[in-house]
């Protein structure tokens, strides 16, 4: 029999029963589910490793090597690997089929926590769960590895930084500090108070260039969402066009610029708030 001390309170060789590696409990959620607790034992979880990276180059001719023309972060994966260790096979069988079944959502946030004790935050699929159970040998523990890709390829902080100004200036410029390693995808939420023959929104990076521009007369009570992330100019949640690029944010300091413009010669006039919103990425 395999189901015995030898394999059940120790491993083979009096080797202890497989333990938590030194993480905490709930060092790793997808979506709700906790993979690190009593009955998870999670043994690797290899986030560190950068995405995959997609290069556009083209031929020098008659010349050796490669024009470099742009790139691209492409997708991460990440591993999982431990151990499920139950008091009994009938305990191992349901903690299988919770795992799986919560494992079934798309595109949950996937928490791995560091050092410190924050969290590195990835939107995250599961792709392939390898369980390693045998009805005869691996009877109230067995060995998993889990596979998750990321389509969004960096990780980023839980909570997103928030900044909110309050202006009567048609144009304003701020400094804007962003952390993590990688360009991060702002969300801008205006809150018309008044405003008076504006008819256009602009936002400039001026570190980067980068400039928006969504033609719209804006009214009292006005709610306008330029979401960079998803592409998405709104006025009172109604699509409106835009013209230029949206304004990602670097790594550091961003000089932004945010104007009201009126297209004729009236002067134009508002008072509102606007909100930036963003995640620290990293690579």
């Amino acid at each position: 029999m395999l189901n015995t001390y030898q394999y059940n309170t120790t491993l083979y060789a009096d080797q202890p029963k497989p333990e938590t590696g030194g993480l905490p409990t709930d060092a790793i959620r997808f979506g709700s589910f906790g993979l690190q607790n009593d009955q998870i034992c999670v043994s690797v979880a290899d986030h560190w490793d950068f995405p995959d990276r997609d290069f556009n180059t083209d031929e020098k001719p008659s010349r050796n090597g490669r024009i470099f023309i742009s790139d691209a972060w492409d997708q991460k994966e990440i591993n999982i690997g431990g151990t499920l260790v139950t008091n009994t096979a009938e305990e191992l069988d349901t903690l299988i089929f919770n795992l799986k079944k919560s494992l079934a959502a798309k595109e949950q946030n996937l928490d791995i926590q560091l050092a410190d004790g924050s969290y590195r935050r990835y939107k995250a699929t599961c792709v392939k769960a390898d369980i390693g159970r045998s009805d005869h040998y691996h009877i109230t523990h067995c060995p998993v590895v889990l596979s998750f890709e990321c389509g969004v390829p960096f990780g980023t902080d839980t909570d997103a930084s928030s900044l909110l100004y309050e202006t009567s200036l048609t144009s304003f410029t701020e400094d804007i500090i962003v952390g993590g390693s990688v360009e991060t995808l702002p969300m801008f939420v205006f809150i018309v108070e008044s405003a008076v023959n504006v008819d256009k929104l602009r936002i400039t990076n001026n570190t980067t260039g980068k400039v928006i521009e969504s033609s719209m007369v804006l009214a009292d009570g006005d709610v306008i969402i330029i979401d960079t992330e998803n592409y998405s100019v709104t006025q009172n949640f109604v699509e409106k066009d835009y013209t230029g690029v949206f304004p990602e944010f670097i790594t550091g300091t961003n000089n932004i610029t945010i104007e009201a413009v009126s297209d004729d010669v009236d002067i134009p006039a508002i008072t509102y708030s606007v909100t930036c919103k963003f995640y620290n990425s990293y690579l």
